[in-house]
């Protein structure tokens, strides 16, 4: 890494700042590195944060805390942990990655199926297997998770009428949870041949009267 490189912020090394609280915030964002020096045999990167007007107000991470941001496209992903429920192997949702909104998404993807988006804002509950049926449970509030389109007649075991898409908090039953990644993976290529199609019309002469 060098200076001008974007990098995401993995952690927190607390023998390079005084300022941890602060420096929580900035796990997760990518910011670009400003100042690499040497203090007392260690190499830290000087990140340039919002309102940084110098080296005085720079934060300060090892290489490990930080990861290289690419040009790569921007792998979709649930993130999820393992869990039994009584005997049944289960997944908790604990977040997503690189999940658009609709508003960042093209008309006809989010208007047709199947399809799905990120969605930020409170949530009352979250759907939690209990050993033999989902439920809708309360109150477990998420403040982000995929509203999910599918085509109508969709067998998805949910067993509770609140399912209306993925909530982090949400606890699913392996089969079902795999029926569901299914139709998100569809969803997916879906989308990248709307995308193809976008691409290829935009080609061609036209005039333009001013």
């Amino acid at each position: 890494m060098k200076v001008g490189d974007k990098v995401r912020v993995k952690s927190i090394t607390e023998e390079y700042n005084s300022c941890i609280p602060d420096m929580r915030k900035t796990i997760g964002k990518v910011y670009e590195i400003a100042r690499i020096k040497s203090i007392n045999g260690l190499v830290p990167f000087g990140l340039k944060v919002p309102g940084a007007q110098g080296e005085d107000d720079l934060f300060w991470y090892a290489e490990s805390d930080l990861e290289l941001v690419t040009d790569r496209p921007k792998v979709v992903g649930i993130l999820t942990e393992k869990v039994m429920v009584k005997g049944v192997k289960c997944r908790r949702i604990l977040g997503f990655e690189g999940v658009l909104r609709d508003v960042e998404l093209p008309k006809k993807y989010v208007t047709g199926c199947p399809s799905f988006w990120l969605y930020t804002g409170h949530k009352d509950g979250a759907h939690v297997f209990d050993g033999s049926k989902m439920r809708w449970s309360n109150p477990v509030g998420s403040n982000q998770g995929l509203i999910m389109n599918l085509p109508s007649g969709t067998e998805i075991d949910v067993g509770c009428f609140m399912f209306t898409g993925m909530n982090i908090g949400d606890v699913w039953p392996e089969p079902t949870f795999q029926k569901l990644l299914t139709w998100l993976k569809r969803a997916c290529y879906r989308l990248a041949e709307i995308r193809r199609e976008e691409r290829n019309a935009w080609q061609g002469e036209e005039l333009l009267e001013i």
